[in-house]
């Protein structure tokens, strides 16, 4: 279980790797969404973050998520995140990548692959989303997939299928692959 300290410490340490632009995590667990974000947060230089089969440690069903989301200078170029069901069911995952979003983390990503990271539920979906809108005007290539039993509107995949096709035809090449998203 990774535990990065709490407080300035700790922040502190981490921007000395200066030259640090890539960061993957692999195999790592977590006790909470604030340690995670700790371990990310810290490196200023950090543009590509891969998050390779994580965990969360396991914790009373009566712990509360957080709402806050503090902002951070890093923008991302290129995130990917690869997991098993169950850390992509836990709500703290949710969170997570709603603050990658809110924080401004994802203002300039130009690849999103979540291709091993099952959409699951409307909570996970929606910070999904949010992240995704947070990075429209970067973003080259998206790959997602979500549960097949997922009850979600088509026609938003539809719609981002159109954007995506006039932004190639006008802009750069994008490319969206939207797994079991009927278009």
């Amino acid at each position: 279980v990774l535990y990065p300290p709490c407080g300035d410490l700790f922040q502190i340490a981490m921007r000395q790797f200066k030259m640090v632009q890539k960061l993957t995590l692999h195999n790592v667990v977590f006790h909470s969404v604030h340690d995670m974000r700790r371990a990310t947060s810290g490196l200023l230089s950090l543009h590509t973050l891969s998050l390779l089969n994580l965990s969360w440690q396991q914790y009373s069903t009566a712990s509360t998520t957080p709402t806050f989301y503090p902002r951070t200078s890093i923008r991302l170029l290129s995130l990917a995140i690869s997991s098993d069901a169950e850390w992509a069911r836990d709500k703290r995952t949710a969170y997570f990548v709603e603050w990658l979003a809110r924080s401004g983390m994802t203002t300039s990503l130009q690849l999103v692959g979540l291709n091993t990271f099952m959409i699951q539920d409307i909570t996970l979906f929606s910070a999904v989303d949010f992240m995704i809108k947070a990075c429209h005007d970067t973003v080259t290539l998206i790959d997602l997939s979500w549960a097949p039993h997922l009850n979600f509107d088509s026609a938003s995949c539809k719609q981002a299928a159109v954007y995506n096709r006039n932004r190639a035809e006008n802009d750069s090449v994008v490319a969206a692959t939207f797994a079991y998203c009927p278009y």
